[in-house]
């Protein structure tokens, strides 16, 4: 959240004494990921799940967040993302602006809609949240795999946007050769083919030498390296820690 919500979440703590005045930290979800996907090494953390985001750390310590601003200004490559662009697609091909594609008549089984106009006033109603569109992707993903265009436009873009998050956290961070270790998370950025090559490839196009990691533990592993490392105490040398 913004740092307003940070500063409402810290004063509530702290007036539950749960620790002394100052020595309480709130921050975004995604810094927990980013210690524990890289187990509190420095890299990036790239999270696609039903939005997008972005996380970086570097040697120095310093941190750069990019993208994460909700599904009505950005989010894309994300769930919500692909699906939104995936209806774009299907209503510029009702009106021909764009070639024939299966979103159009996908879209509309998949939402119970009878014609592309229904579309419209779906969304602008209320009747589609936003849970609801992001369930629309794995279809996106699998027109694409069946080789339709527009599908296949809609995912290659989405992996553009994704590594551009990534390209922009490594230029602001500065690190070395521009060969940063990088963590993908969430469900679409780890859904596998066709869609997570073409993220892994976008990324290795914008960086070259980047190094593409699994996550080494849970996001709840993370905030436990974030607190030994807020409290100036180093992760025990005999200490073995196993994924849950």
């Amino acid at each position: 959240g913004s740092p307003g919500h940070h500063r409402g979440r810290r004063a509530a703590l702290e007036s539950a004494r749960l620790a002394p005045p100052g020595r309480l930290s709130v921050t975004n979800d995604l810094d927990n990921a980013l210690s524990g996907g890289l187990a509190g090494q420095p890299g990036i953390a790239l999270i696609a799940g039903t939005g997008s985001n972005c996380l970086g750390r570097n040697e120095r310590g310093d941190s750069f967040m990019c993208g994460g601003w909700g599904w009505l200004l950005d989010d894309e490559g994300s769930a919500t993302g692909l699906a939104l662009a995936a209806l774009r697609a299907a209503v510029r091909s009702a009106d021909r602006r764009f070639q024939d594609t299966a979103l159009l008549n996908a879209s509309l089984a998949f939402f119970g809609l009878n014609e592309a106009n229904e579309i419209l006033a779906a969304l602008y109603t209320g009747d589609l949240p936003v849970d609801k569109i992001a369930s629309f992707a794995p279809v996106v993903t699998r027109l694409a795999n069946e080789g339709d265009a527009q599908a296949l436009a809609v995912l290659d873009a989405g992996a553009g946007a994704l590594a551009q998050l990534v390209a922009t956290t490594a230029r602001e961070l500065g690190f070395p050769d521009q060969a940063p270790s990088v963590v993908l998370l969430g469900g679409s950025a780890r859904s596998g083919a066709p869609y997570q090559p073409k993220i892994e490839a976008a990324i290795r196009a914008s960086l070259p030498r980047v190094r593409i990691v699994d996550p080494v533990y849970e996001p709840h592993w993370g905030s436990a390296f974030n607190v030994l490392q807020q409290a100036g105490l180093p992760l025990p040398s005999g200490l073995r820690w196993t994924r849950s």
